[in-house]
């Protein structure tokens, strides 16, 4: 499936977990979220397989029996698997509302959405030292990432596995990743204020404020900027199209989310504030 621009991010979830390790998750809430992740991303998967069946034009009783078929095994399927891995507690509530809806229900958004949180997957499995590097910000994680974890095959017992001997990494490696997310969210911001028509104080540009922030970053051997400007794709951050915007953005928003949560910015994973 091709990814669109993901949705505004929102805050105002429930269901939060008590953080140990003063603030931050331990390595088991750590590996109980990007368990549920893999399951959402799961039935992502299927949502738009099914969904590209429809558009295809398929046989009718093909497609539906593909959806019967789907909601055994991706529909109420995956929900005993939360239950029979223990992961309950570890669900938030939208995911939990996602899975709970049948298999076909979804729209195109919250396919795009719940694609998206490969990303937020992806560094929760770099947190755990399941992941040596993250990829540069404008290179998304590849799709195959979690079926090479073997933790997308509905085993209950695969789960626990996975979540036995996981370790955080130090806390000043999470919260150098934190801010490089948080630098680039912002600078996808600057952008859609720029589109907007926001107003700067006098004697101030956004094209100024930019190289400021880019030539600070480098500074501190971030990147090298191009043109003035944040990296990306091979050129300046102001030449992307429109296109090429919306998937760093939403490769920024996803990191930015899932290190704020791993830095103890909020216990309710649906919650997460991602302020620049």
């Amino acid at each position: 499936m091709k990814l669109g621009p993901r949705s505004k991010e929102e805050v105002g979830g429930t269901g939060a977990l008590r953080l140990g390790n003063k603030g931050f998750p331990t390595p088991e809430q750590v590996g109980g979220r990007i368990l549920c992740l893999a399951a959402l991303l799961r039935r992502c998967d299927v949502e738009a397989a099914l969904n590209a069946a429809r558009r295809q034009g398929g046989q009718a009783a093909e497609v539906a029996a593909f959806g019967r078929e789907a909601e055994e095994w991706a529909g109420e399927g995956l929900r005993r698997w939360i239950t029979a891995s223990g992961l309950a507690g570890y669900q938030s509530r939208r995911e939990a509302a996602l899975l709970g809806k049948t298999v076909g229900a979804w729209t195109q958004q919250e396919m795009i959405d719940a694609g998206w949180r490969l990303e937020a997957a992806g560094v929760l499995l770099w947190a755990v030292r399941r992941v040596d590097a993250l990829p540069p910000w404008d290179e998304e994680f590849p799709r195959r990432l979690l079926v090479e974890e073997g933790i997308m095959t509905g085993d209950p017992k695969a789960a626990e596995a996975f979540r036995r001997g996981l370790a955080l990494r130090p806390r000043r490696q999470l919260e150098h990743a934190r801010d490089l997310a948080e630098l680039w969210h912002w600078r996808s911001r600057t952008t859609t204020l720029q589109q907007r028509g926001q107003r700067l104080p006098e004697g101030l540009t956004f094209e100024k404020v930019v190289e400021m922030s880019a030539q600070a970053a480098a500074a501190k051997g971030y990147f090298t900027p191009i043109g003035g400007d944040f990296p990306a794709l091979g050129k300046a951050y102001r030449d992307l199209d429109p296109e090429e915007f919306s998937r760093v953005t939403s490769i920024a928003v996803e990191r930015h989310w899932a290190l704020n949560w791993l830095c103890g910015f909020a216990a309710d994973w649906d919650a997460v504030p991602t302020d620049t």
